[in-house]
């Protein structure tokens, strides 16, 4: 089924063994979603294959990180309310 001379990697995610180019066309490849790809075999999430290592941490920083940041608030925002949810409960205590 494969070339005598194709090459093969490895996914450190899941161990799944993929033919080289068919994973370069997956990671590398167009997608209508934005998410870490998977693996097409067991749908774990490859992140910690190192090929792929530079791809994933780009993904993170120009496409998941701003939604993040959109849907939940910068990190200041963040610990602001969170400290309003914690002022909020000790309220709530000291009240019932």
């Amino acid at each position: 089924e494969f070339d005598d001379d194709a090459l093969f990697i490895v996914l450190e995610d899941c161990g799944h063994v993929m033919e080289f180019e068919n994973m370069e066309n997956l990671m590398k490849g167009e997608s209508d979603l934005v998410e870490i790809r998977r693996c097409p075999y067991c749908r774990k999430s490859i992140i910690n294959t190192p090929r792929y290592k530079d791809l994933v941490n780009n993904t993170l920083a120009k496409e998941i990180n701003p939604i993040k940041e959109r849907v939940y608030g910068n990190e200041a925002r963040i610990i602001e309310r969170k400290r309003e949810l914690n002022e909020a409960v000790a309220n709530f205590h000291n009240i019932h």
